[in-house]
C-alpha cells in the first residue's frame, strides 16, 4: 500500500487491483473519479461508434453486433449487465405500439435479516436488507462476524432482472432495432447480442471488453467504462427536458431520487453555475487592494 492524494491509501501496482486501478487511471496517487467525471457525452459516444464502424473490415463478423450494442447502450440507458441479455421478446410491442420492455437489474425486492450474534458482550440485533434471491444463504453480519440464515419472506419476491416498460422510444431507435432484428438476427435467435464462442448471449465482462477497445481506438481516457453510457444518456434526458420524472422513467429506476444526481452532472447546467457563482463571490485579492495599508496607500 501507498499513499495518494490528501493521505489516501491506494493499493500499489504490485497487487492485481494496483494493476487494475492503473489501467483505469487510477493508480497510485490517482484520486478515484467521481461521478461528474464518468458521464460520456453524446459526441463521445459518438466517436466511440465511429471507432467501431471504422473497424469493420477487421472484424467483418461482429463489429455490427459491437455497434449497436454501444448504441442501444447509450439509447437505452441500460447497465451492462442488462445490455447483454436483451432478447428478441423484448421488442415484440415495438413495431406497433412504439414501446419495448427492457430487463432492468437493481429492482429485486429485499427481506429484513436481523443478526443474532453477539457484540461486545451484548446482542448484537443490527438489521439488513437482503436481495430476495439470497433467501436461505448465510448472511455475516458486518459488525459482529456471525452468520445468520436469510429468511424466507412473508410475501412472494420479485428476484432477478424485472422487464420494464420503457415509455419512450425515438423513431430512429425503433428503425433500428427493427433493422437489426430483420437483416442481423437468425429467425430462431433468442438473444440480440450473442457470444462470439457459444449460443448463448455475451457476456457483461466481454461487452465491457468491447466498449474500453472503442473507447481506446477514439483515443479517450479509460476513465470511462459502459456504465458511462447509461450517466450520459441520463444527462441528456436531464438537458433537454429538465423532467426529473421522464429521467426516471427513461432509466427505469425504482425510486425518482435516483435521477436527482444527472440535475448536477450537466456539463452545460455546471458550466453556467460556476459562472453565476464567480458572479458573486467574495474577492479577498480585490478587497485587500481597496484597504490602504499602515502608510494610508491603497
Amino acid at each position: 500500500m501507498v499513499s495518494g492524494h490528501a493521505g489516501q491509501r491506494v493499493p500499489s501496482t504490485e497487487s492485481s487491483m494496483g494493476f487494475y486501478l492503473q489501467s483505469k487511471g487510477l493508480g497510485p496517487g490517482h484520486p478515484r473519479k467521481t461521478s461528474a467525471e464518468r458521464v460520456l457525452t453524446e459526441k463521445q459516444w459518438q466517436a466511440v461508434l465511429e471507432a467501431c464502424q471504422a473497424a469493420k473490415d477487421e472484424n467483418p463478423k461482429w463489429w455490427y453486433r459491437d455497434y449497436s450494442a454501444l448504441y442501444l447502450g447509450y439509447m437505452f440507458g441500460c447497465r451492462v449487465g442488462e445490455i447483454v441479455i436483451l432478447e428478441r421478446k423484448h421488442f415484440s410491442d415495438l413495431e406497433k405500439f412504439d414501446t419495448a420492455r427492457i430487463p432492468t437489474l437493481k429492482q429485486a425486492d429485499r427481506v429484513q435479516v436481523i443478526c443474532g450474534g453477539m457484540h461486545e458482550g451484548k446482542p448484537c440485533a443490527r438489521k439488513s436488507r437482503i436481495r430476495g434471491d439470497r433467501v436461505g444463504e448465510d448472511y455475516t453480519c458486518p459488525r459482529c462476524g456471525s452468520k445468520t440464515k436469510v429468511p424466507p419472506p412473508k410475501v412472494a419476491l420479485r428476484t432477478g432482472a424485472v422487464d420494464k416498460e420503457l415509455p419512450l422510444v425515438e423513431e430512429q431507435v425503433i428503425k433500428f432495432v427493427l433493422d437489426y432484428m430483420r437483416e442481423h438476427m437468425r429467425p430462431d435467435q433468442r438473444w440480440l447480442f450473442e457470444s462470439r464462442r457459444h449460443g448463448g448471449h455475451i457476456s457483461s465482462s466481454a461487452m465491457g471488453r468491447v466498449f474500453n477497445t472503442y473507447l481506446h481506438r477514439a483515443g479517450m481516457s479509460p476513465k470511462y467504462s459502459f456504465h458511462s453510457l447509461r450517466h450520459g444518456r441520463g444527462v441528456r434526458l436531464w438537458s433537454q427536458f429538465q423532467d426529473l420524472v421522464l429521467v426516471s422513467q427513461g432509466l427505469r429506476h425504482k425510486d425518482i431520487k435516483s435521477a436527482q444526481i444527472y440535475a448536477g452532472l450537466d456539463p452545460e447546467r455546471r458550466e453556467a453555475y460556476q459562472k453565476k457563482l464567480s458572479k458573486i463571490a467574495f474577492d479577498p485579492l480585490k478587497q485587500m487592494r481597496k484597504v490602504p495599508n499602515a502608510t494610508g496607500k491603497a
